[in-house]
């Protein structure tokens, strides 16, 4: 279906501790082997230039680190960030954890470097409430005592450890299509990462 709808390629949606559970999302090994047969197809072992990206919670896969070499982007669901929202938590998430279990860099780290697991780290924010989402998130404050909407927040977080960040996104972005102008906030958010002399805000 990828292949034949030309897509980018292949997301796992994987919250061990939040919905349903199974046979593979509560076992490590066959997470894995999961993983492993995807990887043939879809991420940077395939050699296909196909994407294979996993969110939700990835830090959790701790029994088996190595899994994280078979994929892109980490993408951290950090939806309200433990409300109200901060760069400190984030770094958590990241970095040391206590916040959703253990850190993306505690999980991975024998088998990839903090500067790598960083680079591949996108913190998202839930979008779903449209009421949220028109307003660019939840309360946040950064390092700094700056206050402001949780998906700015994300944007404008450098982590602690220095590296650069994957970058920052939303679930159900759509939410916010009747913002003036339209998509407002992940226009805001695009600007903040990756500034550029013309603007996505349009007038």
């Amino acid at each position: 279906t990828v292949n034949k709808y030309g897509y980018d390629g292949f997301d796992i949606d994987y919250e061990p501790n939040f919905g349903n559970r199974g046979n593979i999302v509560d076992e490590d090994d066959r997470m894995f082997a999961f993983v492993d047969e995807l990887g043939k197809y879809f991420g940077p072992k395939s050699g296909t230039g196909k994407l294979l990206v996993i969110d939700g919670e990835p830090q959790s896969i701790t029994g088996r680190p190595e899994v994280g070499l078979y994929f892109d982007y980490f993408i951290i669901q950090a939806y309200n960030n433990s409300s109200p929202g901060s760069d400190s938590k984030l770094d958590k998430r990241l970095i040391t954890g206590g916040v959703a279990g253990a850190g993306l860099v505690q999980t991975y780290s024998s088998v990839m470097s903090e500067e790598q697991i960083t680079k591949m780290t996108i913190m998202t924010e839930n979008f779903e409430a449209t009421d949220a989402a028109m307003d660019g998130g939840y309360d946040y404050t950064d390092r700094y005592g700056n206050k402001m909407k949780s998906l700015e927040g994300m944007a404008r977080w450098q982590p602690s450890n220095g590296f650069r960040k994957g970058g920052a996104g939303t679930y159900h972005m759509e939410a916010e299509y009747g913002t003036s102008p339209e998509y407002k906030n992940i226009r805001r958010a695009i600007q903040i990462m990756n500034p550029s002399s013309h603007s996505l805000l349009k007038n």
